[in-house]
């Protein structure tokens, strides 16, 4: 027996120094004289678990607990190697038999803690994570699971708590940098995710998880060459990775370049052919491309894949939308929001289709405003709002811009210029601003505010309460039925006063106040419902003058005869009754052409051949359309105009910024009023510059226009020279005037509401 036991003493001391082969020789012999020895065969399986080999580990161990049945490190040891062979419930049994023999375990509260978290049982794994602490607070790792288990959870404050404590125990732990990296980024901490991946990166700069992380994160705060050389690095680091492959397609996309997303995207289709994120993201760049037809391929892969998701067809939808299939597109949008209803995203780009169709009356349209604000909106009503601001008619109002249009574009390059212009000394001004990729204009916008607050990342809760905690007085949301603006923080009531801004049609939302229109736009007794109170400007657009824009040419059809008709609108708009009534302006003028542009869409063979056979349908000769793509750059698309003597407009959804970049060429615009505030908008910008003779109250006055410019060329070539300066002189450029003219009409709703309020506040 002593012999035994010196031999056992000798093999735990090679065991201790790392000599697993010697101590593993050793407990051999003290079993072949005494086979009951219970730590001999503990310590072979503990051997075995440290070298990897979990499974030879469990009949030794388990050989132990048969001869000395409360041997707590043995069960520790044994739920180890079951831990680490995968087999979950058995591992938790071992763990619970432990702490059973020996409650101060904390090692085994922590095992069968994290056990329990690996399969999902988070309210079992959140206690034995906790008794773990309170037996050793300074067990990092169980700081570090119970982060996990609180995150799983949801309670993310906590969550963040334990992994910071965790790291001031471990600072070397990349896996809990990474999981505090992936809490702050579902927060929208964007930067502190970001400091948590690359620490992470830091102290393991070959942890791929790390890289991808840190990409994401690098993405959705605008750094798109630093989200590119991370997801870059990751596919490096882990080749097989698809999903560093498409977040990394997905940058590519979004900055502009989709060509090169289309080969990242291949390659992980390559690995992975039914990744969902990968096939719509291939789609998205075909899109991108104007190629609808690869693009219909990729999506209808996805729908095939998960016919359960949501996605997929919004995607649909928006393809269909670019190709001007409107009602194929709002199935695609109706079949997303049945499978989510609700959906945000989903309901902006219904209510957008809903603005192009022409088969729509004002009836439809209202249902579709009036669904958007039952399913989408209404749900987030407060009961009774409350705001912490002062019902002072007099004092200087805080006005909250809110958009997702601080970028050169057109909404940000009519605000622009009016945010620089407001009167400091009676408003302070902030921005809410969505901004996924800034620009130039993103920072003049941001210099021009007062206070500028980032929405990228945060919930509409959150932007909401963003608003309420900086005392907005009066909440401005901008071209709500756009881009990505976040409509749906009016719903939460932020803001005392609330105004739509910048849009075409009402927003659908009794939350929201007023609505900003002219007389042309949105003239008494239309019959055109607004959930809002339409407040009537003397003129509602406002331009700025394109800087740099070169200089008007001459007439073109002076050049050889020919009427040179152009459209620059977006195909979308484009539909059977805009083709009918372009055919008919044809026919009246027998020697003219139709040159059609929308950045590259017309580089689609698929899209022209359809507009062919529109137009062919009606009696027109293809040799008569046009079709130009090329450079989206500014001075190639203002170059489009000197190969146009008259721009004929789209309806029901008449132009703005295409109709004004058309004026300060020199290109006369016809136009043609309808009955609803987003058929008006060409009739009320020619109104400013008093040319309201170029609008049409119908498709004959539309035509009948389109010939007397086209038969009057020494006028026509008059109205080039001289147009530009009439539209720089008129109140369509007058930025200090219609800013002054809004700030009166901030002040009348503020005055408005105050008479409403105690005088003593709210």
């Amino acid at each position: 027996m002593a012999a035994a036991s010196s031999a056992l003493a000798i093999a735990l001391k090679h065991h201790q120094a790392g000599q697993l082969a010697d101590a593993e020789r050793l407990y051999r012999q003290v079993l072949a004289r005494q086979p009951r020895e219970p730590n001999a065969w503990h310590l072979l399986g503990v051997i075995a678990l440290q070298s990897n080999h979990p499974d030879a580990a469990i009949e030794p161990i388990r050989k132990a607990i048969a001869i000395h049945p409360k041997f707590p490190e043995a069960y520790y040891n044994l739920g180890n190697a079951f831990d680490a062979c995968n087999r979950l419930d058995e591992a938790a049994t071992a763990f619970a038999k432990a702490v059973r023999l020996k409650p101060d375990y904390a090692e085994a509260h922590h095992n069968f803690g994290r056990t329990r978290l690996r399969e999902g049982k988070h309210a079992e794994a959140i206690i034995a994570l906790r008794r773990a602490i309170a037996l050793q607070p300074q067990l990092a790792a169980a700081h570090s699971n119970l982060g996990v288990a609180l995150m799983q959870q949801g309670d993310l404050a906590n969550a963040a708590e334990s992994f910071e404590r965790a790291l001031a125990l471990a600072p070397g732990m990349v896996d809990t940098r990474t999981h505090l990296g992936s809490l702050r980024l579902s927060q929208g901490r964007h930067e502190d995710a970001a400091t948590a991946f690359r620490q992470a990166t830091e102290h393991a700069p070959d942890y791929a998880k790390a890289h991808h992380g840190l990409g994401i994160a690098l993405s959705e705060r605008g750094d798109a060459g630093g989200a590119i050389a991370a997801l870059i690095r990751t596919t490096e680091l882990d080749p097989a990775c698809v999903p560093a492959y498409g977040n990394l397609g997905n940058v590519l996309v979004e900055i502009g370049e989709p060509a090169r997303a289309l080969i990242v995207y291949r390659r992980a289709l390559e690995l992975d052919p039914q990744n969902f994120v990968v096939l719509v993201g291939a789609a998205q760049a075909h899109s991108a491309l104007d190629q609808y037809e690869p693009a219909r391929g990729y999506i209808e892969q996805a729908i095939a894949a998960y016919p359960d998701s949501p996605e997929p067809h919004n995607t649909l939808g928006n393809i269909r939308m670019k190709e001007g299939r409107l009602a194929d597109s709002a199935a695609a949008f109706e079949r997303a929001l049945a499978l989510r209803p609700g959906w945000d995203i989903g309901w902006r780009n219904l209510r957008l289709c809903t603005l192009y169709r022409a088969d729509l009356d004002e009836v439809g349209r209202q249902a579709v405003a009036r669904r958007f604000e039952d399913e989408a909106a209404r749900p987030h009503y407060p009961a009774s709002p409350q705001w912490a601001v002062t019902p002072d008619p007099h004092r200087r109002l805080r006005i909250g811009y809110l958009s997702s249009d601080f970028r050169g574009q057109s909404v940000g390059r009519v605000i622009m210029p009016i945010l620089e212009a407001h009167d400091r000394g009676r408003f302070e001004v902030f921005c809410y601003a969505h901004v996924r990729r800034p620009d130039p204009f993103t920072e003049r916008c941001h210099q021009a505010a007062d206070s500028w607050r980032s929405t990228v990342g945060f919930g509409d809760d959150d932007v909401a309460d963003m608003i309420r905690a900086d005392g907005i007085d009066l909440l401005v949301c901008l071209a709500s039925h756009f881009d990505e603006n976040r409509f749906l923080v009016c719903a939460r009531r932020p803001a005392p006063v609330q105004i739509s801004y910048q849009d075409v049609a009402t927003g659908g939302l009794a939350a929201v106040d007023y609505i900003f229109a002219d007389p042309v736009l949105a003239p008494r007794g239309s019959g055109e419902y607004f959930a809002e109170r339409p407040f009537r400007l003397p003129h509602y657009i406002v331009q700025s003058p394109i800087l740099g824009a070169p200089p008007v040419g001459p007439l073109p059809a002076l050049t050889d005869g020919t009427i040179a008709f152009g459209s620059a609108s977006n195909p979308s708009k484009i539909g059977p009754d805009v083709v009918a009534a372009w055919a008919d302006v044809l026919h009246t003028v027998p020697n003219s052409i139709l040159r059609l542009k929308f950045f590259n869409a017309f580089a689609d063979d698929s899209l022209c051949a359809r507009f062919r056979e529109s137009f062919a349908a009606h009696g027109v000769d293809a040799a008569r359309l046009h079709f130009e793509g090329g450079s989206a750059t500014t001075i190639h698309h203002l170059s489009f105009y000197d190969r146009v003597d008259i721009m004929l407009d789209t309806f029901p959804f008449t132009g703005s910024t295409t109709s004004f970049e058309a004026l300060w060429m020199g290109v006369p615009v016809v136009t043609m009023a309808g009955d609803a505030m987003l058929s008006r908008y060409g009739a009320a910008a020619l109104a400013s510059i008093g040319r309201p003779g170029w609008a049409a109250a119908n498709r004959a006055g539309f035509v009948d226009i389109a010939r007397r410019l086209a038969g009057d060329i020494p006028g026509l070539a008059a109205e080039r020279a001289s147009l530009r300066d009439r539209v720089a002189g008129s109140p369509l450029c007058d930025v200090p005037r219609r800013t002054r003219q809004i700030e009166r009409a901030y002040r009348a709703m503020w005055r408005r509401w105050c008479a409403t309020r105690p005088a003593a506040g709210v």
